[in-house]
């Protein structure tokens, strides 16, 4: 009797504990909008859509590629750095190159090396006046970001 009752709470622990891992980003962003009071909270999609031109933006996403720039022997001449930059991404995915779909983007950070591919963030971003990227919004600076569990 008691075999019959463990097994089916066991399932159900399961699928819950599997569903509230697999959080989407819509629902994260709502968690942080609530937790926090964020109003300036917006997805990735939202950002690239309204083609932001200034401004100071919250959104959450995933690392998915971390670029540090080469290093130039003393002497040598080396072709510019592009500067150290994370891409993030509305999905949990690994980028090679600049490959970039309708909800990532390229954010410039002083250190790519404190990130960690595949996590999820809570990015504070800001729009800078130059253009430099093939996207469709200027280039992005990292303020701030946090890892989210």
């Amino acid at each position: 009797m008691r075999k019959r009752t463990i097994v089916p709470l066991f399932i159900l622990f399961c699928t819950f504990a599997n569903y509230s891992c697999a959080e989407t980003i819509d629902v994260t962003i709502e968690k942080v909008r609530k937790k926090i009071g964020l109003n300036n909270i917006y997805s990735i999609e939202d950002i690239i859509k309204k083609e932001v031109t200034y401004g100071t933006y919250h959104t959450v996403g995933y690392v998915a590629k971390i670029y540090e720039c080469p290093a130039c022997p003393e002497g040598a001449l080396c072709k510019p750095c592009m500067g150290e930059n994370i891409v993030i991404s509305h999905e949990q995915k690994e980028l090679v190159g600049y490959d970039l779909g309708a909800k990532d983007l390229i954010v410039f950070v002083d250190d790519a090396r404190s990130f960690k591919l595949g996590k999820k963030y809570l990015f504070l971003i800001t729009v800078l006046d130059a253009k430099t990227t093939d996207q469709s919004v200027n280039n992005l600076k990292l303020i701030y970001s946090e890892i989210l569990k």
